[in-house]
């Protein structure tokens, strides 16, 4: 992306893990347990794009000799990653719903039957969880460099909605919700410089 490298405008990828999978160097791709949400990634995703938010809510202190607040105190904190996937395939649609896709049940075709895969939509009280990853193939600070968002845990909490019709493709919601565990609820990372060859 020419300068200037500040202004950053693209798509961004959403990577899902296990809770406790290490993510990837700032220069590095995901392997290993990281899946891809979406097919083709950012081919799959909505116009609106990746959205991230960071909500809080606080509570002002009043008191009678000043109009303004005293202090105000910060009472709830979120961090969301919200996005539409347009992809249809089992796998997607289960994570869409909530669901590991490795609960997904396949029956291989044989002889006088259809092969097909399946799953029940959830409603264990506990929600699916996974470690997130929001990578963009952009940096503020160099050529093209990687800016990540690194989320330890967080389920996916967007009611899922979709409809079949002949005007546009069905499509899902995510918001993935982060959860408290013992590090910050998200990470950012900006990539600073190309990493150096040992001699």
């Amino acid at each position: 992306m020419p300068a200037p490298l500040e202004i950053m405008v693209g798509p961004a990828e959403v990577w899902v893990a296990p809770p406790g999978t290490e993510f990837p160097k700032i220069d590095a791709a995901p392997t290993g347990n990281w899946s891809l949400i979406g097919t083709l990634g950012s081919q799959n995703y909505g116009e609106n794009g990746v959205i991230i938010r960071f909500s809080r809510t606080t509570n002002s202190i009043r008191v009678a000799g000043a109009t303004t607040p005293r202090k105000h105190i910060i009472t709830e904190t979120g961090f969301q990653v919200e996005f539409t996937v347009i992809d249809a395939t089992p796998e997607q649609l289960a994570l869409g719903f909530g669901l590991d896709p490795d609960a997904i049940d396949e029956v291989a075709a044989d002889v006088g039957t259809a092969g097909e895969q399946s799953f029940g939509l959830p409603d264990d009280p506990v929600p699916f969880a996974r470690a997130v990853l929001v990578r963009v193939p952009q940096s503020p600070l160099m050529e093209g460099g990687n800016t990540q968002i690194e989320i330890p845990m967080a389920n996916q909490v967007g009611n899922a909605e979709g409809s079949f019709a002949k005007a546009d493709a069905f499509q899902l919601t995510h918001i993935w919700d982060a959860v408290k565990t013992d590090q910050p609820i998200a990470i950012f990372r900006v990539q600073s410089a190309a990493a150096q060859s040992g001699d």
